[in-house]
Order: C-alpha cells, then sequence, then structure tokens
C-alpha cells in the first residue's frame, strides 16, 4: 500500500477573522482523504509552495508539533490496518 500525509489548507474557506483551517490531506493508492485539525491560519502564515506553516511566526513550533503528532497517529493507524490486511 502506498500512501502519503501532506498538509493542505482550504483557503477558500476564509473565516471572518482571515483565517481558514488546517487539513491533512491522506493520500492511500491516489484516493485522497482530508482530515480537518481543528486549528486555523492566516493566509499570511501559510506557504503554499512548500505547503507548511512558515517558520518564524508565533505559535510556530506549537502547531509544527501538533501536526507531527497527527501524521504520526495517521501513520499508525494506516500500519495497523496494513498488519491485518
Amino acid at each position: 500500500m502506498r500512501y502519503t500525509i501532506n498538509l493542505d489548507c482550504k483557503t477558500h474557506s476564509t473565516k471572518k477573522d482571515g483565517t481558514f483551517p488546517i487539513l491533512l490531506r491522506v493520500s492511500i493508492n491516489g484516493e485522497h482523504i482530508y482530515i480537518n485539525t481543528g486549528k486555523h491560519i492566516k493566509n499570511s502564515q501559510y506557504d503554499r509552495v512548500n505547503k507548511c506553516v512558515k517558520a518564524g511566526i508565533k505559535g510556530y513550533s506549537k502547531i509544527d508539533d501538533f501536526i507531527d503528532r497527527q501524521k504520526g497517529k495517521i501513520e499508525t493507524i494506516i500500519s495497523e490496518n496494513e498488519k491485518k490486511g
């Protein structure tokens, strides 16, 4: 099974305060699933080219650590399901 987990932002879903949701895009064998992390960032804090939160912004390490933990949880779930068949 091939899979990737990438950060994505739903930029067309901007809230009144100018923020938009951070999503994790999980691709398994070419099929995409979007998981909302419940976190929001401003457009100026999102690096569209590298698809990540820009370093150096206030709260960057907190958001980045949270995203890494979520990716780890998803990888564990995928691995467990791979073992089960």
